[in-house]
């Protein structure tokens, strides 16, 4: 792995002020596996043409994410669903010992982003939960769930076990408010990988 993976992905959602927990959102009954996203995605701008960086690589429950500044790491992606809507929970994946001190792995905390995925064929989209919708909802009394006392204002920093968050999706998976702030990471197959499925 290069020594210089920021995980461009999940750099991108902490600094969006997104939700992150200690613990899995998904129980293991609801894992999926989605072997047709496996090959190579374009990460496209706000303006919906490709960033200039490398072809983001999906397969088999990893994520081979690249940054325009050359960047770049694995995250583990657990594909799940609640009901009929489609999840993904992502996290840094290991840390190969032969590139990084050890300790600086001491000081980062592995932690679980949960995004909300639309698809199709030919186009994905991760929608993050939102950290100034979720802290609302507790603040109002409409969400409970335990989280990490002294978290910075922009960060929230969960404790729920996977049981409290399958819960929470099945009451708040379908509320649109629940996943229409920040970012949303929108991406299109690479034509090298719709080449390769023709004979």
């Amino acid at each position: 792995m290069n020594a210089r993976f920021a995980w461009p992905l999940l750099s991108a959602l902490l600094l969006s002020g997104c939700v992150q927990s200690l613990n899995p959102f998904f129980t293991d009954d609801a894992k999926i596996a989605m072997p047709e996203l496996n090959g190579r995605w374009i990460l496209l701008d706000d303006n919906g043409r490709p960033k200039p960086q490398k072809d983001w690589m999906f397969e088999d429950g990893k994520i081979m994410t690249y940054s325009e500044k050359g960047g770049s790491g694995i995250l583990a992606a657990n594909w799940f669903k609640v009901g009929d809507q489609l999840y993904v929970d992502t996290t840094a994946a290991s840390l190969d010992p032969e590139t990084v001190s050890d300790w600086w792995v001491f000081h980062v905390m592995p932690v679980h982003i949960l995004c909300q995925v639309e698809r199709d064929d030919n186009r994905l989209v991760f929608k993050p939960l939102d950290a100034d919708w979720i802290n609302q909802a507790i603040s109002n009394g409409v969400v409970s769930l335990p989280r990490v006392e002294g978290q910075e204002d922009d960060m929230l920093l969960f404790n729920a076990v996977p049981e409290q968050w399958m819960a929470f999706l099945k009451q708040q998976g379908t509320n649109d408010a629940a996943f229409s702030g920040g970012s949303r990471y929108v991406f299109i197959r690479s034509p090298e990988r719709v080449r390769t499925r023709s004979p």
